[in-house]
Parts: C-alpha cells; structure tokens; sequence
C-alpha cells in the first residue's frame, strides 16, 4: 500500500494535523491487514469445504467399488459374507475420518480469526494510549 504524503507544517496546528493523518493511515493500513486475513481465511473455510465434499464424494465411490470386489476376494479366501463386510467397512470408515479431520482442522472457528490483525491493534492502542500519558516518550516506535 503506497504511503501518502503530507506537507509539513511546524506549527501547532500542523503537528496537530500530522498526528490526525498519522493516525488516520495507522488505521487504513490495519483494516487493510484485516481484509487481507479475512479473505484468507474464507478461501482457507472454502477449501475446507471443497476437501470436505471431496472426502464424502471418495467415500461413496469407495464402498460401492471395493466393496464389491475386496468382500468377494475375503469370501473367496474363506471370510464369511458378514465378517468381509465388517472388515472392509472398518479400514474405509477409519479412511474418511482421517479426512474429515484434515477438513474440520481448516474451517475450525479459531482458525478463521484475524489473528495478526487483533494483535497489531493492540500494539497501536497500547502505543497511542502511552503517547497520551505525561510520561510518553518520543523514542517509542513499532
């Protein structure tokens, strides 16, 4: 984001005025900041969305598939019918809740917050607020 630039006046009321400026940028850059980690976050909740349907989608396709084929390759190698069933559906469940995991990690409601964007605003507050004290010093910078 290019920086504007003000004209500098030494009198009171132009201090006063690169002060209100200096601030007034402070605060542009920071909602910028927090645009910016919001619509990172959203792409980040999309994407979780998307492996999620993905994750469902597979699972669906891979039951009907090796469900099929591995339960009669157990019943050919002696497993009955309902214990080839059992052992098929435990390794395919067991797949798609390693996925669904991955996907809920990504969307999960702290993983959507600013973080970067809150902590700056703090440090901006704690700043100005110490620059309004008696005791502010002029060395105090970010």
């Amino acid at each position: 984001m290019p920086h504007a630039e003000r004209p500098t006046d030494d009198s009171i009321t132009g201090l006063l005025g690169d002060i209100a400026f200096g601030i007034t940028q402070l605060v542009k850059g920071e909602f910028a900041l927090f645009r910016a980690e919001a619509q990172r976050s959203m792409r980040d909740a999309t994407s979780g969305l998307v492996r999620l349907a993905v994750a469902a989608a597979m699972g669906v396709v891979a039951i009907n598939l090796l469900a099929t084929g591995a339960v009669a390759a157990l019943v050919a190698a002696g497993l009955s019918p309902v214990w080839a069933n059992i052992a098929l559906g435990g390794v395919l469940i067991l797949g798609a809740f390693v996925i669904i995991r991955s996907a809920l990690a990504l969307i999960a409601p702290l993983n959507l917050v600013p973080k970067q964007s809150f902590s700056n605003l703090r440090q901006d507050a704690e700043i100005l607020k110490s620059m309004g004290s008696p005791h502010a010093t002029s060395d105090l910078h970010p």
